[in-house]
């Protein structure tokens, strides 16, 4: 992980952070998996929708 934070004039700063893909990967299907089970499809039954169905919903 690399962070980088630039401090920009009247008290504002840039904040750059770069994460291996895999790591955002693995956090990206754990959100996914969240809203899976609570997100309500139509078509589906509570929590059994397929994960690009929610996301395609969601984004």
């Amino acid at each position: 992980m690399n962070v980088e934070v630039e401090t920009l004039p009247n008290c504002i700063a840039s904040l750059r952070i770069e994460l291996p893909p895999e790591v955002v990967t693995k956090e990206w299907n754990e959100v996914a998996k969240t809203f899976r089970q609570a997100a309500r499809i139509p078509g589906f039954r509570p929590g059994k929708a397929p994960q690009n169905v929610v996301e395609a919903k969601f984004r």
